[in-house]
């Protein structure tokens, strides 16, 4: 057979049976007559034994001074073609570029082809997501350049990992990504080479932004450029094996479309999100050029949740589904283009289905109700806790005797409650009409059938109808909240008495509900002493449980300005919890940020602001957006209290943005940070400021708190505050009057709150000093009391 009939392929397989001493010769004298076949597979040697790691001799290419009217400054990099580098530009403006010159030596007619292509392509490209090109031309020996914006960046994988980003951060940086890729597609481009190396990641005011800087060996899918700058690449491996899809393996150039690229990106992103890439470069390489073509073509990569410990629940389904439709093997199988695998990684980040895979029914449902932001957790609550309070978490906790008749019982409840949720489910199936219908409103047609359809089953009827309280509650809406969790105890008292478990759940959620609707700090604590028994009776002291119940104990003594109690429940909460979560688990957190705050109320500012700092670096993972806003919110209170206004203003921001994506307007985390904003503007000597946080905080608890919560004084004085900084003080000082007599009875005369309203009080008196000097002996005696018995350990 001549070497003319045979095709290049199985002309480099010829080349590679030859040892590798005898190739090259092998090549010279094979195809004797044929310089650009010679040249041709010479560069597959040499791309071959590079994916070996054999070492060759290198072209040295001096550094010039000047490349045209630029001055050189650096080497920034080196590919197979090209030099790039740093220099300066002084006319017609100041500022330093990027330059890539052909390598010494490489300057033949098809590498020239391609890098006309590359200068052509990023000229056609305006995207802030590519580098853009300033200038061309050659340089004094004849190679061509061209000069682009000088990015400094790294690459995207190195900035996630060196900035720990959370995975919804990474997603979205990678969202930008996506976002250049396809403007290129549609100006007729393929890139060919995606990978981390060429998408750097440059901090700019408005945040993160990343760049593509290498088109070098882009494809045209335009006439234009294809025609007039390319020579045919078949038998030719172009790419990053680690990162080439399997089209790209084949090496004929004519199957390469833009889902080549797709898969260039889902080979990033699963890197960008595992830490890892599918295949492990050691072993890709590790069998030479054919076995690189076997792996690309053949071997189909694991899961990426399969592949990390760093998040494997929220990667597991979904982002599984889209990096694996990305990757697939049969380019029919992948998103048709990059716009396409955008949308679904968008969609996944705000819970609505994604395309990749073929969602049912049941999957489109549950996403319905994840997409209500600020209605998931109590979607988890009524539709998933509910379930599991049935099963419950007392499994294996009853004698023997028990377990089969308590199997059986259990196994009867779940198919009752699974009934139940079917039907309420049903409500939302836009097939029937109820599509449109908000989560809420579900929850309502939920609860009013209970009765109906569970009255028969009590136990079934509790756990329903505390997973409905607690979701309320969770929302704000303590009104609706309260029918269920006290009907749920009644139940449960009834059938199993005060020292179960179960009771133990019902006791700890009515607990919760009294003190963030009612302010009731003596009944709440009560509440969860009765529930403390449970657990002792159950013998689960020592365990996460008791950690979780402290955990309240803290949150509910702190408000009382118990403090010694507090910082003794939150430190054990924390050990507990850390003991069987991990000590780094965000969960944590919560005790953590409670102790943040014990030390902030003694006045201990910088061991508050140690903890809370602790508290926030916690919350840095995935799934921690809320109680990582509570973390911050409760550092930028201790930065406040140490003069550090602009960054306390910072973190509020932050939080504020945090939880504006999990709750609305209309709830007390909302109306807490305005009551800090409010504090926060005083501080700042904007009193108008300070006057609206305080009346949009004193308007949202009056709506959703009882009448006598304390909390609604808290934003009353706040308000009076305002009031007085902008000379209204004589209305001020009677509003603080009636509101501190209040306060005094409801909870306590050396509580924290009394004691702020005594001092507005003095603020207020200014000018009289005999006025002054009576509110200030009234504020002593106060205080004096209060250090008392935190000295006595209360």
């Amino acid at each position: 057979m001549s070497a003319d009939s045979t095709s290049e392929i199985d002309l480099f397989h010829e080349v590679l049976d030859q040892s590798p001493e005898a190739r090259r010769h092998y090549i010279a004298i094979r195809h004797a007559g044929d310089a650009e076949r010679i040249e041709r597979l010479g560069r597959l040697l040499e791309a071959h034994e590079r994916a070996e790691g054999v070492e060759t001799a290198p072209v040295i290419d001096p550094v010039p001074e000047r490349i045209g009217p630029y001055r050189v400054l650096e080497v920034l990099g080196e590919g197979g073609m090209g030099v790039v580098y740093a220099a300066e530009q002084t006319q017609p403006i100041r500022r330093r570029v990027a330059i890539k010159v052909i390598k010494l030596g490489m300057d033949t007619k098809e590498v020239i082809a391609r890098f006309e292509a590359e200068r052509q392509a990023l000229a056609m490209l305006d995207h802030p997501g590519v580098a853009r090109v300033f200038d061309a031309g050659s340089t004094d020996n004849g190679r061509p350049f061209f000069v682009m914006e000088l990015v400094r960046g790294v690459p995207i994988h190195e900035y996630c990992d060196t900035h720990e980003l959370a995975l919804r951060d990474r997603l979205e940086l990678f969202l930008q990504v996506c976002d250049a890729v396809h403007h290129a597609h549609q100006k007729g481009i393929i890139h060919r080479d995606i990978k981390p190396s060429n998408v750097l990641v440059a901090v700019q005011d408005s945040g993160p932004a990343p760049k593509i800087i290498d088109f070098g060996v882009m494809k045209a899918t335009s006439a234009r450029l294809s025609e007039h700058t390319f020579f045919t690449e078949q038998g030719q491996l172009i790419g990053t094996p680690e990162y080439m899809s399997p089209e790209q393996a084949e090496m004929s150039g004519l199957d390469v479309d833009t889902r080549t690229d797709v898969y260039s990106l889902g080979v990033m992103l699963y890197q960008i999100i595992t830490g890892e890439l599918p295949f492990d470069s050691n072993a890709l390489r590790s069998g030479g050029y054919g076995e690189i073509r076997r792996i690309i073509r053949e071997v189909d990569p694991v899961k990426p949740s399969a592949r990390t410990s760093r998040w494997p629940r929220a990667l597991r389904g979904d982002l599984d589904r889209v990096v694996m439709c990305a990757i697939a093997k049969d380019r029919t199988h992948r998103y048709e283009s990059a716009s396409a695998f955008r949308d679904d990684v968008r969609r996944y980040l705000v819970d609505e289905p994604v395309q990749a895979g073929k969602p049912g029914a049941a999957y489109r449902l549950i996403k319905f109700v994840k997409r209500k932001r600020y209605l998931s957790s109590a979607v988890a609550l009524v539709f998933i806790a509910g379930l599991a309070g049935v099963i419950g978490l007392w499994v294996g906790l009853q004698d023997a005797r028990e377990a089969e008749a308590l199997a059986a019982r259990r196994a009867d409840n779940a198919a009752k409650a699974s009934a139940f949720l079917q039907k309420v489910l049903f409500h939302v199936d836009p097939e029937y009409g109820g599509g449109k219908l908000s989560l809420l409103e579900v929850m309502g047609i939920a609860s009013r059938s209970i009765e109906e359809d569970l009255g028969q089953h009590p136990e079934v009827e509790a756990s329903v109808r505390e997973s409905i309280g607690v979701a309320y509650r969770r929302l704000s809406r303590f009104e609706d909240a309260e029918p269920h969790l006290r009907r749920s105890l009644e139940i449960r008292r009834e059938l199993f008495g005060d020292l179960d478990l179960q009771t133990a759940r019902s006791f700890i959620a009515m607990a919760d509900l009294m003190f963030e609707y009612e302010g009731r700090i003596d009944e709440s604590l009560d509440f969860l002493d009765r529930a403390m028994r449970g657990v002792e009776a159950r013998q689960l002291t020592n365990t996460q449980v008791e950690g979780w119940l402290l955990l309240d104990v803290g949150i509910i003594a702190l408000a009382g300005d118990r403090l010694v109690k507090a910082k003794a429940a939150f430190t054990e909460s924390g050990r507990l919890i850390g003991e069987r979560r991990g000590s780094k688990h965000p969960d944590v957190s919560r005790a953590t940020r409670g102790l943040a705050e014990v030390a902030l109320l003694r006045g201990d500012f910088d061991e508050a602001e140690r903890i809370a700092r602790e508290a926030v670096a916690l919350c840095e993972g995935e799934g921690t957006v809320y109680i990582g806003a509570r973390a911050k919110l409760v550092l930028a209170r201790v930065l406040m209290a140490k003069g550090e206004l602009e960054s306390a203003a910072k973190l509020l921001a932050a939080s504020r943005a945090q939880f504006e994506r999990t709750v609305d307007g209309k709830h007390i985390r909302m109306a807490e940070l305005d009551a800090v904003a409010s504090e926060l503007a005083l501080l700042q000597g904007d009193a108008e400021e300070a006057k609206r946080f305080a009346e949009r905080c004193l308007s949202v608890r009056s709506e959703i708190l009882h009448a006598r919560h304390w909390e609604r004084l808290e934003a009353e004085y706040l308000l009076q505050r305002a009031r007085i900084a902008l000379g209204e003080t004589e209305s001020a000082d009677a509003v603080l009057r009636s509101i501190g007599e209040q306060a005094a009875r409801d909870v306590g005369d050396d509580h924290r709150l009394r004691i702020a309203i005594a001092r507005a009080r003095v603020e207020g008196a200014k000018g009289d000093e005999v006025l002054v000097g009576v509110r200030e002996a009234r504020l002593a005696q106060l205080v004096e009391k209060r250090d008392a018995r935190l000295r006595g350990g209360r």
